[in-house]
């Protein structure tokens, strides 16, 4: 008895340990940016910097403001909106996130992700029609983009056009056949049109790549309550 509460002791004080460490390695390194920041107060990068950290660190009001910031210093710059969309969009405000992605695009209209972001923005608001607009530019530059793809399926998917919705997720999968979650919705567009053995076998695929997906296992729950396999 007198070992296990040596060792859970023991156990707590390295747990402590570690939990201090990192907090420390934590106040050491936003210490270093903020001092970037004191020391040259007028350039957008050590903001941005300091902004994206925040983002990691969940301290989204802060990130917004040195975006701001960045975005002052550097009217041209794409990248200050394109960081302050995401902050937004972790934020869950979605009309301000959209806004700024679209800056980020009115600067630079080559920024890939920017677009990629206000398509899933504009997927969440179901926006369907600018959604699907949107992950069409994307493919238009990344054609072999499995993200897109599937994402555009999802699109298809809640505009009823399910053919089309399976074949974005096909297509997704030639280019990435580990796929999880395009396995999931493809295995959604199957059940979608009762072709219940295919759907079986996208959603059994998808928890074998990643077994913790709870909704994946929650739509093979759903499906086998409206299918007996005989």
């Amino acid at each position: 008895m007198k070992v296990s509460v040596m060792i859970s002791i023991l156990i707590l004080v390295l747990l402590c340990w570690c939990s201090v460490s990192r907090n420390s390695i934590w106040l050491t390194e936003i210490a270093a940016m903020e001092d970037t920041v004191s020391k040259s107060p007028f350039k957008a990068r050590p903001h941005l910097n300091l902004g994206v950290f925040s983002v990691e660190q969940g301290k989204l009001e802060q990130a917004v403001r040195e975006f701001r910031t960045a975005q002052a210093l550097d009217p041209k710059g794409a990248t200050a909106h394109y960081d302050m969309g995401f902050a937004y969009e972790r934020m869950g405000l979605l009309d301000r996130a959209a806004e700024e992605y679209q800056r980020a695009l009115g600067i630079d209209p080559d920024k890939l992700r920017a677009r990629f972001n206000l398509a899933r923005v504009r997927l969440a608001q179901g926006s369907l029609a600018q959604a699907e607009a949107e992950y069409r530019s994307v493919l238009a530059y990344a054609p072999q983009s499995p993200e897109a793809h599937t994402n555009l399926g999802v699109v298809y998917y809640y505009q009823g056009r399910i053919d089309l919705a399976i074949q974005e997720h096909q297509q997704a999968l030639r280019y990435r056949p580990d796929y999880a979650d395009a396995h999931t919705n493809l295995g959604n567009a199957y059940l979608a049109l009762q072709r219940f053995e295919a759907a079986r076998d996208e959603y059994e695929t998808a928890l074998r790549i990643n077994p913790l997906d709870a909704e994946t296992r929650n739509n093979l729950s759903v499906l086998y309550q409206r299918w007996q396999p005989r």
